[in-house]
C-alpha cells in the first residue's frame, strides 16, 4: 500500500522547479519565524485531488495548472506532515530525485 498527496505544479510533466520548496528556489520570508521558515524547505501537498483543484482555482496565476499524484510508498523514508489550518496541506521534506521518481498521473485542473 502506498500513500498518494497532491502537487499542484505548472508543468506537464513536473519540472524540477514545480517540485523544488521555496527555499530551494530562493524565496525568502518578510518577517523571519522559524515555523515558517521550516515550512519553506518543504513542498505544499494536498491530501486529495480535490482539495488540490479547488487551490488551484482560487489562483488566477494558477489558471492553467496541472495536479501531479505523488505516490509515496510505504517504506520510503521521505518525511510527510500535516500543517497548517488547512486540514488537506500537508509538507513534504525530499530532494527532487526522489520526488520526480515518484510522480504518478498529471491531470490538468479543470477550467469549469
Amino acid at each position: 500500500m502506498s500513500r498518494v498527496v497532491y502537487r499542484i505544479v505548472v508543468n506537464n510533466p513536473p519540472s524540477d522547479d514545480d517540485l523544488r520548496s521555496y527555499a530551494d528556489l530562493g524565496h525568502t520570508v518578510s518577517r523571519p519565524k522559524p515555523e515558517l521558515e521550516r515550512l519553506m524547505t518543504g513542498i505544499s501537498v494536498m491530501g486529495t485531488m480535490e482539495a488540490a483543484i479547488k487551490k488551484a482555482k482560487g489562483r488566477p496565476w494558477l489558471s492553467d495548472a496541472w495536479i501531479a499524484e505523488i505516490v509515496i510508498p510505504n517504506d520510503s523514508a521521505l518525511v510527510i506532515e500535516k500543517t497548517t489550518r488547512d486540514p488537506n496541506h500537508y509538507t513534504v521534506w525530499a530532494a527532487v530525485e526522489e520526488l520526480r521518481g515518484l510522480v504518478g498521473r498529471v491531470v490538468r485542473v479543470p477550467k469549469d
